[in-house]
């Protein structure tokens, strides 16, 4: 009688051990453990438990400080301003060691607060991950959605209409181009005769 309990005991527990394998098994489907696991007490905390302790880890198994506090940084987003690369050119300055960094040689950035001797390494600055992480963006642009391509279509169609040739416009252009052919006629014609009257003038001598 001892044996046959030592034995349902032992199977209990291989089939509790093969549920456990399942359990921590990432490929097991979650309804499968909602059943695998219902039951008693005792095997919804061992269910329970290890569920809690996964919540502390990271996917690879790296303990998280659920205290730091998550940053949402907005998309990029084009500039609304014009770069002033210019503004200092041809200009002398003299420079001291004990100068602020924005009265010094070079490209100042007032957001990291730093100098940049050349426009092309300033330009690479304030494209960069820093600047625009310092500007509170992220390095991924927004997904533009089918009404924003649209209208963007609309407002340069718009630009193209209002800046382009019209009809009467086009017209206008080819008059004046026929005049001033005309008029470099007229001149010719006028030059021929000139000359032709020095020859009479000439030959009359």
């Amino acid at each position: 009688m001892l044996k046959i309990e030592r034995k349902r005991e032992r199977v209990l527990f291989e089939e509790e051990k093969r549920r456990i394998t399942r359990w921590l098994n990432p490929a097991t489907p979650l309804q499968e453990l909602t059943t695998l696991f219902e039951g008693n007490s005792i095997e919804r905390s061992i269910y329970n438990a290890p569920v809690s302790a996964k919540k502390r880890r990271g996917s690879h198994g790296r303990s998280q400080n659920l205290g730091v506090r998550m940053v949402q940084r907005k998309p990029l987003k084009h500039r609304d301003y014009e770069v002033d690369l210019e503004s200092r050119l041809g200009k002398t300055q003299v420079v001291t060691p004990i100068a602020p960094l924005s009265q010094q040689a070079g490209y100042y950035c007032s957001v990291c607060e730093c100098v940049v001797k050349d426009s092309a390494n300033y330009l690479d600055h304030i494209n960069g991950k820093k600047h625009q992480r310092a500007l509170g963006m992220s390095m991924r642009s927004e997904r533009a959605t089918l009404e924003q391509v649209q209208q963007r279509f609309e407002n340069l169609k718009k630009r193209k209409d209002t800046g382009g040739f019209t009809e009467q416009d086009f017209d206008e252009r080819i008059l004046k181009q026929q005049q001033e052919e005309e008029e470099r006629k007229r001149l010719r014609r006028e030059k021929k005769k000139e000359k032709k009257k020095e020859k009479a003038c000439r030959g009359g001598t």
